[in-house]
């Protein structure tokens, strides 16, 4: 039979464990794709093409997060740091209970960046049971992406329109590992950032809708 001190110390230790876990339930989980992109750019009576690399951190239970992706532009070796803003997100279902993540954007005009008369984005891709922490997850290992555009030009006052294919591999290793080292979305984007100064790209950041 317990004694009254023995109860007492029972109850404490089972707090502190409660608390504990439910610090690590509590924590978001980060998610990391590596993302590969091609766009074209019409207008000022020319295409350009170009191509692009990076990364896609985000919150696996909200979606939420950043893209942090570089590529050369007019020769030069140029990266920038996105905060995904303003989509929507969400599962739907197909046939034999296949299950769907898709994130999308879509705005006219555009309010995160000057001069953007319209701006859309969407992405989906198959999920899959996938294991970034120690709890099972139904993510997509793939997903693609559309993107377009309407940018006007200031200086003449013309219009450029972007279109744009992008493919999202989920990074299943480095997810867990920065799961299992408790490292938030905005620790891990900061790290993905210093890898691309490191490698001779220059951040550029584009000017906020006003």
């Amino acid at each position: 039979m317990n004694t009254p001190t023995q109860l007492r110390y029972t109850k404490f230790y089972t707090t502190i464990l409660c608390l504990l876990l439910y610090t690590v339930c509590a924590r978001a989980a980060v998610v990391i794709y590596k993302i590969t992109s091609k766009e074209t750019i019409y207008g000022n009576g020319q295409s350009q093409k170009y191509s692009g690399r990076g990364w896609l951190v985000l919150d696996a239970d909200t979606l939420a997060g950043y893209q942090v992706s570089g590529g050369v532009v007019n020769d030069q070796k140029l990266f920038s740091v996105i905060q995904r803003q303003k989509y929507i997100g969400g599962v739907v279902f197909g046939s034999s209970g296949a299950a769907y993540t898709y994130l999308a954007k879509a705005e006219l005009p555009g309010t995160q960046f000057a001069y953007t008369l319209m701006e859309s984005d969407f992405i989906s891709g198959k999920n899959s049971s996938v294991f970034v922490d120690p709890f099972p997850r139904q993510l997509p290992k793939i997903m693609k992406g559309a993107e377009s555009g309407v940018i006007l030009i200031p200086a003449t006052g013309g219009q450029v329109i972007t279109s744009g294919t992008t493919t999202y591999i989920l990074d299943l290793k480095s997810s867990a590992a920065s799961n299992d080292n408790l490292r938030s979305v905005t620790d891990i984007v900061d790290a993905y950032a210093t890898i691309m100064n490191s490698q001779g790209y220059t951040r550029v950041f584009p000017p906020p809708a006003q």
